[in-house]
């Protein structure tokens, strides 16, 4: 009975797991789309944050400022950049 419930619990977990990738790739694609569709640099990060893909954040991040489309001034994220 214990081992059957154990297993159970490795059942939802994994399904907890698969649902959560699934709304992280929806979330990055949105992220994606709200930079280039909607050149919104602040909703893009946000979401990218929230979608867990920190790598992109930095990247889109990098890619305004170098691009000027944000001030490098911005509570000197030039410096830590």
């Amino acid at each position: 009975m214990v081992g059957e419930g154990i297993v159970w619990t490795v059942v939802v977990v994994v399904m907890e797991l698969r649902r959560w990738s699934g709304i992280c790739r929806v979330l990055q694609r949105w992220a994606e789309h709200t930079l280039r569709a909607e050149h919104n640099i602040w909703r893009a990060l946000i979401l990218y944050v929230g979608a867990g893909a920190l790598q992109e954040a930095l990247v889109a991040l990098q890619e305004a400022l170098a691009e000027k489309k944000i001030g490098a001034s911005v509570h000197g994220l030039s410096t830590i950049l």
